[in-house]
Formats: structure tokens, C-alpha cells, sequence
């Protein structure tokens, strides 16, 4: 389809949950700004395949290596494991023993089999099976059985924020890793000067860095 100079259509490939949770919440601001550029969010799990899939620009986790793409870094990870606060004894008060984790069932996403190995490395515990428990290929699916009580989950940070702060999940121990990946936006090289992909990234890439200044003012203090 032929772009027009200030829009035209753009089909985007993003991860299910992040697009959910992350993406389409802020996409009013987009549209606000490029009114004439319409969005067709394609969603998976698997890497994207621009020429096979049609779509001119993706939200991608994991290196900046994709070949014959650009790319652009958008902003990493921190993993924290969280879990209903029905699992929890009365008395708890958080953070609990890390060691308690042991006697804790440990929800498995599919994309991210060595997820809870590396998160128990951190911690210096060790469990019978790090790769035991229920296996769900979405994020969303993963926060979705933590909020139920089905077990305790590793999840990104800022993907269950608005369960951390409704009190829906708590976080019970205190530790939290970075991932060694991070979120990228990427594009082939041959659309690099398409008006309506260059649009898209400049606004993911302001829009990344004002949310993380945002966060780096400490509460209270006068921006």
C-alpha cells in the first residue's frame, strides 16, 4: 500500500502482553499526534518475519543482532517474583525467607525456560525443580494465574504494576534481576526512511525515555 507523505497505514508486529498492557494504553497519544496514520497491531510470541508477515515495523525482546534490520533500544527489564496475597501466611511480613520459595509453585512461561534458574542463582536457593510447575506461553496468561493463586510467578516489573499497586499481587522476597535482553524497536533497512515507520519510532523512543526520567525523580521531589 503507497504511503501518503503525513500517513498512510502501518502494520506493526508487537508482543501479545506488552502490546496489551504496555502499547495500547498509549496509543491515544499517538494518534493525537498523527492523526492520519492508521495502526494494525499483529501480535505473536515467535520472532517476526517482516517480508512473509507484511508488517513494516516491531516491538522485539532480545538482542539488537536481527539481520538486514535497524534497531533501536527502547528499555530493558527487571524480573521480580510475585504472587497472590492469599499464599501468604497472616503474620507474613514482606519481604519473607527466600527460602520459602521452595515450598512455592512456580508458574513457568514458555519463551523463558531458564527465567526461574537464573532468578534462584540470584537468590542462592535451590529447589528440587526450577522447571517444574504450570507452563503458559503469554505473559498474560502467566499474571492471570498468579492473581488466582495458583502459584508464584516471575514476571517483568513494570508489566504487573498495576497489580502491585491495586494489591491484587504482592512481591514477597527482596530480589529482583535484571534481564540480560531488552526491548527494542526494530524495522528492515529499506523502510528506514518511510515517513509513517520513522513517525512510529521516534514516538516509541521519546515516549520510553520520558516514562523512565519520570521514574528516576524520586517521589516528592518537583520536576
Amino acid at each position: 500500500m503507497a504511503y501518503s507523505d503525513a500517513g498512510g497505514m502501518l502494520n506493526v508486529g508487537t508482543l501479545p502482553t506488552f502490546g496489551a498492557r504496555w502499547l495500547v494504553p498509549r496509543l491515544g497519544d499517538f494518534k493525537a499526534t498523527w492523526p492520519d496514520i492508521q495502526l494494525n497491531l499483529i501480535t505473536q510470541t515467535r520472532e517476526f518475519n517482516f517480508d512473509r508477515e507484511g508488517i513494516d515495523i516491531a516491538i522485539h525482546f532480545g538482542e539488537d543482532n536481527l539481520p538486514g534490520c535497524v534497531t533501536h533500544r527502547l528499555m530493558g527489564e527487571t524480573l521480580i517474583a510475585v504472587c497472590a496475597p492469599k499464599l501468604l501466611k497472616e503474620n507474613d511480613d514482606l519481604p519473607i525467607a527466600r527460602e520459602r520459595v521452595r515450598n512455592c509453585t512456580l508458574l513457568q512461561h514458555s519463551t523463558r525456560p531458564r527465567a526461574w534458574q537464573d532468578w534462584l542463582a540470584a537468590t542462592g536457593v535451590a529447589v528440587v525443580d526450577e522447571l517444574a510447575g504450570p507452563r503458559f506461553e503469554h505473559f498474560h496468561m502467566v499474571i492471570q494465574a498468579a492473581v488466582a493463586g495458583l502459584g508464584l510467578a516471575l514476571l517483568p516489573e513494570f508489566l504487573v504494576r498495576e497489580e502491585l499497586e491495586s494489591g491484587r499481587l504482592v512481591a514477597p522476597f527482596d530480589v529482583s534481576i535484571p534481564n540480560q535482553h531488552a526491548y527494542y524497536v526494530v524495522y528492515p533497512k529499506e523502510k528506514e526512511n518511510n515517513f509513517a515507520v520513522r513517525a512510529f519510532r521516534d514516538w516509541l523512543i521519546a515516549t520510553c525515555r520520558t516514562e523512565q526520567d519520570d521514574r528516576a525523580i524520586p517521589s516528592g521531589t518537583a520536576a
